[in-house]
């Protein structure tokens, strides 16, 4: 029995067997897709300016990637674009004078609200984006005018404008106003990390490193004053507690149980508690 012998690609010369094809030419697989990908492009750039070479839309023409074929009428449709590239020309065309020549995202447009004949002036004002595909915006850095896609949101003129603005933020941050050693010893001896944070506009582990590198360590005695402050929060002797969002003194009954909490209600009245839900809600909806 004879071993098949092994010969190599007439197009790069490769001689691995497993990206081998030995019919119908001697060809290896990259080269065969590669070849494939090409009379597949230059069939559908043939076929786009047969239809006039744009959208009938919005006259996009940057991708033929991009470009779609829209059967006008779907009952006289015999086959789609990929079954198409089998056929003949005099096939191709046939079919193609079925069509209108319009970009993907117009095409996506027409199917969602159902247009039939795109020919028909009165329905183009109902597809969904603007023709105008470019916008003009003014740079952050330099305030020159430049255009660019609406669909990306670009700042910047260049990338130059971005790093010189990045640059001078750095600057602008690092000429601030921090606090001295014995300003921050009695900001940390008399608030928390995170209020301190608030002021200079940082966060509590930035504030936590500024007193590591003055060697500054929190008196003990603050936990006590945080707890005494947070205690008028708690509910009292006379049956009453202060909401800390709405600083309004109510009775008991006006917030809910809450196990996990010392004096077995929750923090926040249930006027403060309604809003903070609705309030997210409406967030999550305008995300979506």
């Amino acid at each position: 029995m004879s071993l098949k012998t092994i010969t190599q690609c007439d197009v790069c010369g490769e001689k691995n067997a497993q990206t081998y094809y030995t019919a119908p030419k001697n060809i290896c697989r990259v080269c065969y897709l590669k070849a494939k990908k090409i009379r597949a492009d230059a069939l559908k750039q043939k076929a786009i300016d047969y239809l006039g070479g744009k959208c009938k839309i919005c006259e996009y023409k940057d991708c033929i990637s991009a470009m779609d074929f829209h059967h006008t009428d779907p009952s006289t449709k015999e086959f789609m674009w990929i079954d198409m590239q089998q056929k003949e020309w005099d096939e191709i065309t046939s079919e193609l004078d079925k069509c209108d020549l319009l970009c993907c995202r117009c095409h996506r447009e027409i199917h969602h609200v159902g247009i039939e004949d795109v020919s028909n002036s009165e329905y183009i004002p109902q597809i969904i984006r603007n023709q105008q595909r470019n916008i003009k915006t003014k740079c952050n850095y330099c305030d020159k005018e430049f255009e660019h896609s609406k669909n990306r949101s670009r700042k910047y003129c260049s990338l130059e404008c971005r790093n010189l603005y990045q640059k001078q933020q750095i600057i602008e941050k690092s000429q601030k106003d921090y606090p001295s050693k014995e300003e921050l010893q009695e900001l940390i001896n008399s608030i928390p990390w995170v209020s301190i944070g608030k002021i200079y506009g940082v966060s509590d582990n930035c504030v936590k490193k500024w007193a590591k590198k003055f060697g500054i360590v929190r008196n003990p005695d603050a936990k006590i004053k945080y707890k005494q402050h947070n205690s008028i929060y708690l509910l009292q002797e006379d049956g009453t507690k202060i909401c800390p969002k709405c600083s309004r003194k109510m009775l008991e009954q006006d917030f809910q149980k809450y196990k996990s909490q010392k004096d077995g209600l929750v923090s926040h009245c249930r006027g403060c508690s309604e809003l903070t839900r609705r309030t997210r809600l409406h967030n999550k909806k305008d995300n979506r």
